[in-house]
Formats: C-alpha cells, structure tokens, sequence
C-alpha cells in the first residue's frame, strides 16, 4: 500500500488489492476501499493529538457485536417504542451502515471533598385550630402541629471518578453518554490488529481541551455523591488529588435510516448492543394519548365536584 500527501487535510492511498487510488481524510486510521472491499490500517505519519499520549495509555476495546447483531438490535429497537409509527419498523429503510472506533479521553481521579448539609427533624407545638363538629357548630380546640427543624451538619468524603469524553467530532457527548457503559476490562492495548475491517477515528481535541469537560463531570460526581451522605447539601469544596489519563477507542456501530423522505441517526454500543438514535413521532398515537389523559383529568376534577355537593 502507497500513501502520499495531495490537497491540504487530504492524502492519497493505492490499494494494495486492486491498485485503486483512493483519497480520505487524515483523521482516519483506517478504512475499506470502495471497490474491492479490501481493509486498510494506515501508518499515521502526522502528529495528532493523540501522540500526547505514550503507547502504554492508549487503550482499545474490541467489537463483541457483529454486523448482523447490530442489525438486528436496530430492528428491534425501532419497533420497541409505544410513540414511534407503527410501521417503522418494516418501513425504516437502514443505510449500509459502520463499525468505527470512536477515541474517548478516559480520566481516573482520586478525589477527597469537605461538604456542608443541613438535616431535618420533626417537632410539634400546640395550637388552636376550628372544628365543626358533625351538627355544624364550629369550635376552637388545641391540636398538636407538625413542623420542621433544620440542624447543620459537616463531614468529609473520599472516593474515586472515572469521566469518559468523547474525542470525535462525528459523536456528540450527548450520544456517547447515552450509550455508556463500555465494560472496560476488555480494554486491550492499541495495536493496528483490531483495525481491519473497521474505520478508526484519531481524536479532534487535545487532552487539556477534554479535561475542561472531564473536570466538570468528576466535580458533578463527586457533588452527587456528597448529597447521598446528608438530607440538604448547601456546598461541596473539592480537591482533585490524584488524576491518571488514558485515550481510548470504543466500538460503535453508526447507522442511518430513512422513514417517509426523513433521515435518521442511530449508534449502537459495539460491546453491549445498547441502541440510541432518533425516531419519529406518530401523531395520531400523541393525539390519543393526549385525548386520554384530557377525559381522565375530567372525570377526575367531575368526581372531585360531586363528591364536595
């Protein structure tokens, strides 16, 4: 295989199967060329973001989903919602479809927080309340009333974060976070073998460009985990002690579909099958569900008037 350089941001490769040239962008660690099917792993000559860093931190994660399966978890998942036509599953038109390793920043951090919180306690205090008795007559009786208490509390809380962000530009965080998790105890060393057959994405940002996110999201965490420990959390300070970094490439499955002239994405979680995406709405199944819930809220709100007369 030949690779050379033609148009800023494009280079050029020579099939090794069919001596076909082909052109693709430089991002790509690899990919199938069109005529003969042939899988290609590209030597990156370019530096990328991903030489920040060492060999021993860059991870990979196999595909355990075929093609076949995801294909079929697809199916299943568009004739799996209540809301969606009731013929897209057999309507949906699926594009060929990809399995592309997709460059996640991983962050593991160590994290000791000192948080302040408030817990309740429920006290009660005499006051005078009107009574109607069952002739009508209305008196004043003393009856105990509840009401609350609040009593400050502090503590501290140690634990540990792990926050994957999405290096790609065709992934949003959005869908990536919908498809987590990845089991990582596949996790292998990157090495070109896992490759073929697949196209391989290089990351689009840099580690310190991830980290403006990962830092929010272990803070997010550690946040949430402070407020399981007290009834009302009023503050969290954080310090990050310990942080190990690590790029990895996770399997999805990326697919297209058409339904009525309208063109839909969907991934698929190339280690577990987990499907998210996009699809329509059926109208006539919201105006239904909307018409039912109209009749119950007044059937409930006439059963409230009747029962007051």
């Amino acid at each position: 295989m030949s690779v050379g350089s033609t148009a800023p941001g494009v280079r050029t490769f020579i099939c090794p199967n069919c001596g076909a040239t082909q052109t693709f962008d430089p991002s790509q660690r690899s990919l199938v060329c069109p005529f003969c099917g042939t899988p290609v792993v590209f030597d990156q000559q370019q530096a990328t973001p991903a030489d920040a860093l060492p060999p021993d931190k860059r991870f990979i994660i196999p595909f355990a989903i075929t093609a076949q399966q995801s294909v079929d978890r697809l199916r299943e998942w568009l004739g799996g919602s209540f809301f969606a036509p009731g013929d897209l599953k057999s309507r949906a038109a699926l594009d060929a479809g990809k399995g592309v390793y997709i460059p996640f920043y991983r962050f593991d951090c160590t994290v000791h927080s000192n948080w302040t919180g408030a817990r309740s306690q429920t006290q009660y205090r005499t006051q005078m309340v009107e009574v109607t008795d069952s002739r009508g007559a209305v008196r004043m009786e003393p009856q105990q009333v509840p009401f609350t208490v609040w009593y400050p509390e502090s503590g501290e809380h140690d634990d540990r974060h792990q926050a994957l962000i999405t290096a790609s530009t065709g992934l949003t965080q959005a869908e990536a976070d919908a498809l987590l998790p990845f089991p990582q105890e596949g996790a292998r060393p990157d090495s070109p073998d896992y490759l073929a057959g697949f196209t391989s994405e290089e990351p689009h940002f840099t580690l310190d460009e991830a980290w403006q996110t990962g830092e929010g999201r272990i803070r997010e965490m550690e946040r949430s985990a402070c407020a399981r420990m007290t009834e009302r959390l009023n503050a969290v300070n954080t310090t990050i002690q310990e942080r190990t970094d690590a790029l990895v490439w996770l399997p999805v499955w990326l697919y297209g579909y058409t339904y009525n002239g309208e063109h839909f994405r969907v991934v698929v979680n190339g280690q577990t099958g987990e499907v998210q995406g996009q699809q329509p709405v059926s109208r006539i199944k919201v105006l239904a569900v909307t018409i039912a819930a109209i009749v119950v809220i007044v059937a409930v709100l006439a059963f409230l008037v009747l029962r007051s007369q």
